[in-house]
């Protein structure tokens, strides 16, 4: 909780003096959040019985808000944020974590006198567990860092959710290596920016496009633009200078990571300037919206590991310098975690193990952090189970003219599938990040891409059931089942 003492101003109206208590900058909405008010020195008190509080998606009750009023009792009050919260997020498919900002404001102006910021999670945080350097969690002082391992499984389309503080922060730079080389702090592990669509580079407003044989550095590029006309991808400056030839920058890649043999990869996803993840539809000639993730921005956002580490074989490490890590270290220490910087509290390391299963039920999630989470599930048992409805029609049959015994037959029946899976052999760090599938209420099961490279997810539902987890054992298995959505028979 942050504690503050403020002056109420309004209007060119000095209210009196007024004690806060609200929750720290990042918030789990999940988690009862309070915002503690209590009148010091008050001036008018007729005045200060009641407050508007808002919830909004911009400073001082800017863009979306969601206003409640506060009645204050002997001075005091205590308001209940956390539902307030919750009903931003309506897309979390796409965003799990949301800036918003708290207004506190006189009651008949509206003026706000105090706005206060919070990087909002889609999520929970229990005592003990840790999120980046958040929460209240048991410090290891050999290992301050957060720690987090995870199973990267290449045949498959896989992503890895981060967290990054706000805008300047130094948590924002992700650093990285594979099979053991040397760390990159130059790494483009981000989807690469797209700018926008142009229907046509004729327009009066576009400059270019300049040909192959000009080649301009991707640091003087806004990003891409896609050209409907062509079909393809031109490197653009903000005002919309095309280059069809770039050589790849600290943020943007080269042309190779956009266009294949004249047009746009079907391969590919690319980020948009406001988050959203896109990618090009052959069928229909344009870029369409990917419905899960987002791309580099405040809050959880997700990388895709295989833009940056194509090659690597066995693990790959991403390291993120977190606030207040200025201590260097030797740029010859050998040890897996000391490259660059010494890393403590703020920083977050992630480790990828690298699996190359072909087979399996591979299943995504969002765990109760907020953050997708990938598994390949060994295949088990299946079945599938009939529903009667409860309408008949009567029929008549015959057999070589003879009318025989009329028949009933059921007018509709539903068929749920159960699937089983089992994640077997793991250690305790691994399982730990697996086993969360079963509190999560949004999973997808794979069944691979369309001949126009669109990835294919079913929504599946989780069957309740006990899970047991032994401690004295080494490995742990982890044996789930899940229903798909019912199959629906003709109707007669």
């Amino acid at each position: 909780m942050r504690r503050e003492e403020i002056s109420v101003n309004a209007s060119s109206y000095y209210y009196g003096q007024m004690v806060l208590e609200y929750p720290d900058e990042v918030v789990f909405v999940f988690n009862p959040l309070y915002l503690n008010i209590e009148l010091g020195q008050v001036m008018d008190t007729y005045r200060m019985r009641r407050l508007n509080l808002s919830i909004s998606t911009g400073a001082n009750n800017l863009g979306t808000s969601k206003k409640i009023e506060v009645t204050l009792y002997k001075g005091k009050a205590r308001v209940y944020l956390s539902k307030l919260m919750e009903l931003f997020f309506d897309d979390v498919r796409f965003e799990r974590s949301k800036t918003l900002y708290l207004n506190l404001m006189t009651v008949g102006n509206n003026v706000v006198f105090k706005s206060i910021s919070f990087i909002a999670i889609w999520g929970n945080l229990a005592v003990g567990e840790r999120f980046s350097h958040y929460g209240a969690f048991k410090l290891d002082k050999n290992r301050p860092y957060f720690e987090r391992k995870r199973i990267w499984f290449k045949n498959f389309p896989f992503t890895v959710s981060m967290f990054a503080h706000g805008w300047g922060s130094k948590d924002r730079g992700v650093s990285g290596r594979y099979d053991g080389n040397p760390y990159q702090a130059n790494l483009n592990v981000h989807y690469p920016p797209v700018w926008g669509t142009i229907n046509s580079i004729e327009d009066e407003d576009i400059d270019g496009p300049y040909p192959a044989t000009t080649v301009i550095s991707a640091d003087y590029l806004e990003g891409a633009v896609f050209d409907k006309q062509e079909q393809k991808f031109y490197g653009s400056t903000d005002d919309y200078t095309l280059y069809e030839n770039w050589t790849a920058g600290r943020y943007m890649p080269g042309p190779e990571e956009y266009n294949s043999r004249g047009k746009a990869r079907t391969d590919r996803v690319w980020s948009m300037p406001n988050g959203r993840l896109v990618r090009y539809d052959a069928q229909i000639g344009d870029l369409v919206e990917v419905p899960y993730g987002r791309s580099h921005e405040i809050g959880i956002y997700e990388i895709n590991p295989a833009l940056a580490f194509s090659n690597a074989q066995r693990t790959v490490t991403l390291k993120q310098k977190g606030e207040q890590t200025e201590v260097k270290s030797s740029t010859f220490d050998e040890s897996f975690d000391y490259t660059f910087w010494m890393a403590n509290e703020m920083s977050t390391i992630t480790i990828l193990e690298i699996d190359n299963s072909t087979t399996g039920h591979y299943l995504r999630w969002i765990d109760r952090f907020g953050m997708f989470q990938y598994f390949l599930f060994v295949k088990g048992k299946q079945s599938l189970k009939n529903k009667l409805g409860s309408n008949t029609v009567v029929e008549d049959y015959t057999v070589g003219g003879m009318y025989f015994a009329n028949h009933e037959r059921t007018t509709h029946i539903e068929g749920t599938r159960t699937y089983k899976g089992c994640a077997v052999s793991l250690r305790e760090e691994i399982y730990d990040y697996v086993a969360s599938i079963i509190t999560s209420p949004i999973i997808d099961l794979y069944v691979g891409k369309t001949r126009f490279g669109d990835e294919m997810w079913v929504p599946v539902n989780i069957v309740a059931s006990d899970h047991s987890f032994d401690p004295q054992s080494i490995l742990h298995d982890l044996e789930i089942s899940f229903t798909l959505p019912p199959v629906n028979a003709q109707t007669l």
